[in-house]
């Protein structure tokens, strides 16, 4: 699982148990309030979500268990944050299986720093609360070969 306290493991990010808090059944707030500079779709697919808190993350890999989850890092100001969120936002609708879950680095700087990411945006994919892969930038028809194959 990801959430609660990270600890830096053989590469694997660790998870000690999170308390629950009052969060939607996924643990996450959906997007339905406007971000930055760029209003958030407002039928925004529901495996898509906001990074509140890691507590919340870690609330939300514990109700699914062992399902892939994608981070996306970004920041309104980044150059291609409103058309990659489109893009994101609609992989999202075709791979429901996964949850994707948009991390602003600007509120989020921690988390963001101890992903050992280079830049934004970013992306962080992991599978049962392991980090499998990583890739740096907004490059759309990458982002989907890496879906395609997680």
């Amino acid at each position: 699982m990801i959430g609660g306290v990270f600890a830096r493991s053989r590469g694997a990010f660790l998870v000690r148990q999170a308390p629950r808090t009052n969060l939607n059944q996924r643990g996450m707030r959906p997007l339905t309030t406007s971000h930055g500079n760029t209003a958030i779709d407002s039928d925004a697919p529901s495996n898509y979500f906001l990074f509140q808190n890691v507590e919340q993350l870690a609330l939300c890999a514990q109700q699914r268990g062992e399902q892939k989850t994608v981070l996306y890092f970004t920041a309104p100001w980044c150059p291609p944050h409103a058309t990659l969120t489109r893009a994101v936002q609609q992989y999202a609708r075709e791979f429901p299986e996964y949850v994707f879950v948009e991390v602003n680095i600007d509120e989020h700087r921690p988390l963001y720093e101890r992903s050992g990411l280079g830049g934004i945006p970013s992306f962080v994919f992991c599978e049962g609360g392991r980090v499998v892969n990583k890739m740096l930038g907004g490059n759309a028809t990458l982002l989907w070969r890496h879906l395609d194959t997680f």
